[in-house]
């Protein structure tokens, strides 16, 4: 009796800045009225000189969607706070993360809804 059998080999390549994705931003918060200030996520790994993250900051319009195109104020920072200096009293403040060199995707959006005298932040 004789068997036939077939080795069959698979192989799949990928890059680091394809697979790393930061969490949302937690502890995202308002302070001295116009200072936006968050944390790393606690999943990122540390030390956090080495593994840097960077952050894209938004501005926009009120009832606006942080994936708009239709921006107030957008920007890219190291910093894990943003004093938002603008007119407007009504507004969605946003923030994402992305590994700064690996550059891969960038993490959900975090939000603040500023109304005013009313701030809600909250996670996408």
């Amino acid at each position: 009796m004789h068997s036939y059998s077939r080795l069959e080999a698979y192989t799949k390549s990928f890059y680091l800045r394809e697979i790393v994705r930061p969490e949302k931003l937690p502890n995202l918060h308002i302070s001295s009225g116009q200072v936006f200030s968050w944390a790393y996520p606690d999943t990122w790994e540390k030390p956090r000189t080495f593994f840097s993250l960077h952050f894209h900051v938004k501005v926009v319009h009120n009832g606006q969607s942080c994936n708009s195109d239709k921006t107030i104020l957008n920007n890219i920072t190291e910093e894990t706070k943003y004093d938002v200096n603008i007119k407007s009293k009504k507004y969605v403040f946003c923030v994402r993360a992305q590994d700064k060199y690996a550059q891969g995707p960038w993490s959900q959006w975090s939000q603040c809804i500023v109304n005013k005298t009313e701030v809600n932040c909250q996670l996408l």
